[in-house]
C-alpha cells in the first residue's frame, strides 16, 4: 500500500446508518438519537482557538441541512490524538487531525505502541504552520533561547504538544522529565491569555493562517514569531517526513512584517473504516457541491478545492470517499 507523504499544499464529509463490525456500535446508539428518526454524527475537532471548531460547525451545518436523515454536531477536544482515541471508542464518527499524528496512530510508529488500522481519510483539508510565539519586550529571541525559559506548547497529549517536542528536539531541548525547559499545558486561546499577563516567556500555537488566537494576541502585544532555522527544518523532516518547510507571509499578524521560516503539516478529515460507506459517500459528495460554504468557514480553508483532496494524506482513503473521487475522475491509487 502506497501513500502520498507530501504533507501539505502550501494553500492549500441517509437515516439509520451503521457502524459496521469490530464491535463499533451505530451512530444512533451511541449518541441516543432515540425515536427521532435521525442518525446522530459527532466531528471531533479541537480547541476553540484554532481553525478546527470552526471549521467543524461548518460542516456539521452543511451536513445536516443537505443530507436527508442525519443530525450532526460539532465537539470540541483536546486535538488529533484525542480524536483518535474517541473515534476509536466510538464515541465520535468523523474527526479532523493533523496529518504526522494520523501518520504514527495508523502505522503504530512514534508515541504509539500499537497501530490503529481502522483509521480511514476522507479530504485534505487545509496546511497548518507552526508559531512559535513570543511578547517582544522579553528576552526569547531565538527558540535556542527557550533553554530555562517558561513555555506553553498546547494541551497535553494535543497534536501541537507533539511537534513542540519534535521540534525541539532538534535544537536540543525539551521539557518534562529531564528537560530544561518548564512547559505549562493549555489550549491555545489560555496560552494566549497567558502571554497577555507576561505569564508566559513562549508559547506554541499550531494552525491555518490567520489562527484566531494569534491574532486575538497581536492585536493587544507586540509580537514576534521565532524562525526555525534550515538545517533545524531538514533534522525535523529527515526524522519524520510529514512536515515541510514552509514561509509564514509577513503582513498575516499585525507587528510581524516579514516573512518567517517554518514547519507545516497538512489537516485531514478523517474516519473509521466502518462507517458505512454509503454515508461516507455523501458526506463527501456534500463537501464538494458546497465547496463555497466550507472555504467560507475560515481563511485557513479557503483554498480548498477537490484537486487537492488527496494531497498529504496518511492512512488509505475511506471506500465511500474513494468512490465519489473515482467518479470525479482523480486517481486514488496511492491513496488505497
Amino acid at each position: 500500500m502506497k501513500f502520498k507523504k507530501t504533507m501539505l499544499v502550501i494553500l492549500g464529509l441517509v437515516g439509520g446508518f451503521l457502524l459496521g463490525a469490530c464491535g463499533q456500535e451505530s451512530a444512533e446508539e451511541i449518541n441516543g438519537s432515540g425515536n427521532s428518526g435521525l442518525t446522530d454524527i459527532n466531528i471531533a475537532t479541537a480547541t476553540t482557538g484554532g481553525a478546527y471548531y470552526p471549521i467543524g460547525n461548518t460542516l456539521a451545518n452543511l451536513w445536516s441541512n443537505h443530507i436527508d436523515n442525519i443530525r450532526v454536531s460539532a465537539q470540541s477536544t483536546q486535538g488529533t490524538p484525542n480524536n483518535i482515541e474517541l473515534l476509536k471508542r466510538g464515541e465520535v464518527q468523523i474527526a479532523i487531525g493533523q496529518s504526522g499524528v494520523i501518520y504514527d496512530a495508523y502505522q503504530g510508529a512514534g508515541t504509539y505502541t500499537e497501530s490503529h488500522e481502522h483509521l480511514r481519510t476522507i479530504t485534505n483539508l487545509y496546511p497548518n504552520y507552526i508559531h512559535f510565539l513570543v511578547n517582544n519586550e522579553g528576552d526569547v529571541k531565538t527558540i535556542e533561547d527557550l533553554d530555562g525559559k517558561r513555555f506553553i506548547p498546547g494541551a497535553i497529549g494535543s497534536a501541537a504538544d507533539v511537534n513542540s517536542t519534535e521540534i525541539l528536539e532538534a535544537y536540543g531541548l525539551g521539557y518534562g522529565e529531564g528537560g530544561s525547559i518548564k512547559a505549562d499545558f493549555v489550549g491555545f486561546n489560555e496560552a494566549a491569555e497567558a502571554m497577555k499577563n507576561r505569564q508566559t516567556d513562549a508559547i506554541m500555537i499550531s494552525g491555518g493562517l490567520p489562527t484566531p488566537a494569534v491574532v486575538d494576541l497581536a492585536n493587544s502585544t507586540d509580537i514576534g514569531i521565532l524562525p526555525i532555522e534550515e538545517d533545524k527544518r531538514k533534522a525535523v523532516i529527515e526524522k519524520n517526513p510529514t512536515y515541510v518547510s514552509v514561509t509564514l507571509p509577513g503582513g498575516t499578524y499585525k507587528g510581524v512584517d516579514e516573512d518567517i521560516p517554518t514547519l507545516g503539516v497538512s489537516n485531514i478529515l478523517f474516519t473509521h473504516e466502518d462507517l458505512d460507506e454509503d454515508l461516507v459517500y455523501n458526506l463527501t459528495k456534500s463537501i464538494y457541491e458546497n465547496i463555497e460554504e466550507v472555504q467560507g468557514s475560515h481563511n485557513a480553508i479557503a483554498a480548498m478545492e477537490l484537486e487537492l483532496a488527496l494531497e498529504g494524506l496518511t492512512a488509505p482513503l475511506h471506500e465511500g470517499a474513494k468512490r465519489y473521487y473515482q467518479e470525479q475522475g482523480l486517481d486514488t491509487s496511492e491513496v488505497e
